[in-house]
């Protein structure tokens, strides 16, 4: 009793401590001895609401929900300690010069993102010299005073990303450097000076992508020691210099993607031994020089995709033995030499979707062993098989789809494809699949064949592939399901047979499917009945489940017919339960007759 009493004694000791003085704020302890201060549903206010004095430090400060703010006010937060002030979301516009007076030896954290202000004013925050994060982001920002952060010196990490800051200055960063952070990403200038960033000697991130450079400074970046990460994406660079990122020994990821690059200078990281990440995509690469990558032996993923590559030799990869993901997409190759990937052998994901791709070479990934990931989707491939992919036993993802394959012969993939479990064919021109065409893929669990000309499916297909647990055939000409065609599909979870030609599915069809979830079906069908009998074997008791499912008819001869739907072949029981469906999206597309779900219980 005393324990119960102390614990709820707690909240009582903070309200009586607390230094709000309107119903709309209160106080809340935290993490035992933190202690928080929150406002809500102020409604639209000039002003922040005012404070009594207290000796307790809070953690935090947090105006929010239902809230407007036109401005703070002088000294607004005065006689009260906190070390962190959220006013986010709150329509600020005004911050008045000396708003956060008495805050000084405390503050740590100021949150002002997401309002709307136009300016802040130096002397608003200058003298916060404990100040670790600014946040200043998603505002209206336009123009500052170059000596906005001259006197806070102990900042870390400073957001400024998404306003509309059109010039960098040299003096706006001097001093900073205690500064890990730097975002600057989505603003409007067109141009950084030398020098702009030259006392970050201690940043580790930095992100000026999404702005509108078009020149990149020679030496930039150079200053940026300890630097780990930098974003220079979506601007309009059309080269960059030589050595921009020499010097920075620390650097792991790089991100240019989105510019007009034409070319990657010979030794442009050359001084970046500890790189794991470069994504150049969406530039203009029309070939990559040899060896362009060979000082980049820490690299494991590189992404070239959406560029103008037509060829690449295998020197290009040289000295990448560590890489993992390789992404070529959307380029012009047209074909691949028999020895492109000789010199990534520890490759697991590759990526050569949407590259006018007709034909592979023979045993042209032989040297990938470890793949896991293979996209080849997009192309205008017709044959495929087990010399194409040889060596690839490790394999579980191949992308197919939007290619122009026409059947599915028999052993089509081999037994190489052992450990395959996601095989994407849709968008193909797909209309036969012989009984033994999957039959080698032991381990499948989903396979979508959707949008191709598919009209029938053999007897015993899917006799191997029991552990599919996603099978997706909608956009077929399907006019009927095989009785048993199922039967192995002991793991379905999700089938869909949408937009087909179906009538009518027999009771048996699901024969010993025991968990599928959902049906996906269609409203432009007449009428569809599911019904399923499932037996679980050996045991004392069977299950059986009987679901009748009446789609509505689109037709336009018939609009808002209902055919009459009579289950055939079912039995009750006495003591049979009526559930209902717990979710109405468990059956996309049925709405009428949810609920008719008959489980019966009998002994056998």
């Amino acid at each position: 009793m005393l324990g119960l009493f102390l614990l709820c004694s707690v909240p009582a000791a903070a309200d009586e401590l607390c230094p709000a003085t309107t119903t709309e704020c209160y106080c809340r302890p935290k993490y035992t001895f933190e202690y928080y201060i929150y406002c809500e549903y102020l409604g639209d206010v000039l002003e922040v609401p005012p404070f009594r004095s207290s000796n307790r430090t809070y953690e935090e400060l947090q105006i929010r929900y239902g809230t407007t703010i036109e401005h703070v006010q002088d000294c607004a937060f005065n006689g009260i300690k906190v070390k962190r002030v959220k006013l986010q979301y709150v329509g600020l516009r005004r911050i008045d010069s000396d708003a956060f007076c008495g805050l000084e030896p405390y503050l740590e954290e100021l949150h002002l993102d997401d309002n709307e202000l136009r300016e802040i004013r130096k002397e608003s925050i200058q003298s916060l010299v404990n100040l670790k994060y600014l946040g200043l982001h998603n505002n209206m920002l336009q123009t500052y005073d170059p000596q906005l952060f001259a006197t806070l010196t102990n900042l870390n990490y400073v957001y400024l990303f998404n306003n509309r800051i059109r010039h960098v200055t040299i003096e706006t960063f001097r001093n900073q450097n205690q500064l890990r952070g730097l975002f600057l990403h989505y603003n409007d200038f067109e141009q950084l000076e030398t020098g702009v960033f030259d006392s970050l000697t201690n940043l580790w991130e930095l992100d000026i992508s999404h702005c509108r450079l078009s020149r990149f400074p020679v030496g930039l970046l150079r200053p940026m020691v300890s630097l780990n990460k930098i974003s220079i994406a979506y601007n309009n660079f059309q080269g960059l210099p030589s050595n921009t990122f020499h010097g920075l020994a620390n650097l792991k990821a790089v991100d240019m993607s989105g510019n007009s690059i034409g070319e990657l200078h010979y030794g442009l990281f050359s001084q970046n031994p500890l790189l794991n990440y470069l994504d150049a995509s969406n530039n203009r690469f029309s070939n990559l020089q040899d060896g362009i990558f060979s000082d980049l032996t820490a690299l494991r993923s590189l992404n070239l995709s959406r560029n103008m590559l037509h060829t690449i030799s295998a020197s290009a990869f040289q000295g990448l033995a560590e890489l993992k993901v390789l992404d070529l997409s959307h380029n012009s190759l047209s074909s691949l030499s028999m020895d492109l990937f000789s010199n990534v052998a520890r490759l697991e994901n590759l990526y050569l979707d949407f590259c006018d791709l007709s034909e592979l070479p023979d045993r042209v990934f032989e040297d990938v062993r470890n793949l896991k990931i293979l996209g080849l989707s997009g192309n205008s491939l017709s044959v495929i098989n087990a010399e194409k992919l040889y060596n690839l036993d490790l394999l579980q993802t191949l992308f197919l789809n939007n290619n122009s394959f026409e059947a599915i012969e028999q052993d089509w993939l081999g037994s190489e494809l052992q450990n395959l479990a996601h095989l994407h064919l849709s968008h193909n021109r797909i209309n036969f699949i012989h009984p033994a065409g999957i039959r080698e893929l032991r381990r499948l669990e989903h396979l979508d064949l959707s949008h191709n000309l598919l009209t029938d499916f053999s007897d015993g297909l899917f006799d191997t592939t029991n552990r599919i647990q996603t099978l997706i055939l909608s956009h077929n000409q399907l006019r009927e399901v095989r009785e048993y065609l199922f039967r192995s599909l002991w793991n379905l979870e999700y089938l869909h047979l949408d937009n087909n030609r179906i009538t009518a599915i027999p009771v048996n069809a699901f024969f010993q499917v025991f968990f599928l979830i959902t049906l996906e079906t269609t409203k432009r069908q007449k009428c569809l009945v599911w019904m399923c009998c499932l037996s679980v074997f050996p045991s004392e008791f069977s299950w059986s489940a009987t679901l009748a499912l009446e789609i509505q008819s689109s037709d336009p001869e018939q609009p808002g017919s209902h055919p009459k739907v009579t289950p055939k072949g079912t039995t009750s029981h006495p003591d049979s339960t009526e559930l209902g469906l717990e979710n109405e999206n468990m059956l996309p597309g049925v709405r009428h007759l949810l609920g008719n779900v008959h489980l019966h219980q009998a002994l056998v």
